[in-house]
């Protein structure tokens, strides 16, 4: 059993609800604290909705990109169900889960989602970042930020800030909750772009930039209903992952590194592989461990995997 405190908020208001966890949770119980925290994503009609990546045990062949055709926007798509107004519930689909640990007080639960083509690319996969925080060295987290992908911007908002959140199944098509325990993710129309609110222009015509996607609470479903492990995203479907610098990492090791860099002058305490320099890039900007690190010692294989070593202290 794991310890679930409350959070000061809560105790203070006795209306709020962004519980916290013990750091234990999130190496003993991973998926729970993944679940606990899972967004609902909600889509317009009329779009290309959510699939599996992949079908019998292969990836997803994907659809042809519609370039802002209205009449193809959904076009060999999963069929859409019958539309019974605002928060009809949606079909069952994957949400790809994974969970790092990026400094001794910041986890980040990624949440992905694939669709078999957007407006503009077939393929597509896109998602939200939350991220823990604590405030007493390491030992509970809480919910911090959420960062959200669209289109290769990555906007971040305080969790207090997320216009809509609800706390448990009783709530979830609440609007103007704030600072429960899950966000109410809005996916736009033409990029599945993510938001944390509704935009009702560009509803029939390409808008000219993602914060501008039609986007509202047609179709809702939970993603803590169908979590799934990132790693089973079929393998060629990684680079699509990388492309809008999702911050996939293929590895983490703890301790010394097997290629050995204290002969250049590096402590070692952990490697990381990325997938791709955007990935590192990424991190380096977006987590405060990765602004400190020492150096990128060398290149390898031929994916181009980095290896980065840290200085001490900066990973549990």
């Amino acid at each position: 059993m794991f310890s679930k405190l409350l959070s000061f908020a809560a105790l203070a208001a006795g209306v709020f609800a962004n519980d916290s966890y013990d750091v234990n949770m999130f190496y003993n119980n991973a998926i729970g604290v993944a679940s606990a925290a899972a967004p609902q994503f909600n889509f317009p009609t009329g779009t290309c909705l959510p699939s599996s990546a992949s079908v019998n045990g292969q990836q997803n062949g994907g659809n042809a990109p519609d370039n802002c055709n209205i009449h193809k926007l959904n076009h060999n798509c999963p069929a859409q169900p019958n539309f019974n107004g605002a928060n009809t519930h949606l079909f069952s689909f994957p949400t790809y889960w994974d969970l790092r640990r990026c400094s001794q007080t910041e986890f980040r639960i990624a949440y992905n989602v694939y669709f078999t083509k957007d407006t503009g690319h077939r393929h597509d996969i896109e998602w939200v970042i939350l991220v823990w925080g604590s405030n007493d060295g390491g030992k509970t987290f809480y919910r911090n930020r959420m960062i959200f992908e669209q289109d290769g911007s990555h906007p971040s908002k305080q969790w207090g800030d997320i216009q809509n959140t609800f706390s448990n199944g009783n709530d979830q098509l609440n609007l103007g909750q704030k600072y429960q325990n899950h966000a109410r993710v809005f996916v736009s129309k033409w990029h599945h772009s993510m938001h944390d609110d509704r935009y009702t222009q560009f509803k029939n015509t390409c808008p000219p930039n993602s914060v501008s996607d039609f986007r509202t609470d047609d179709y809702y479903f939970f993603a803590a209903d169908n979590l799934q492990p990132m790693d089973s995203i079929p393998i060629p479907l990684h680079s699509l992952v990388d492309k809008d610098l999702k911050p996939y990492i293929k590895s983490l090791v703890v301790g010394s590194a097997k290629e050995d860099p204290r002969s250049q002058g590096y402590t070692v305490v952990c490697k990381t592989e990325f997938a791709c320099m955007d990935d590192m890039k990424f991190y380096d900007n977006e987590c405060p461990a990765h602004g400190e690190f020492k150096n990128t010692v060398r290149t390898l294989g031929v994916e181009g995997v980095l290896t980065v070593y840290f200085t001490p202290g900066l990973i549990a």
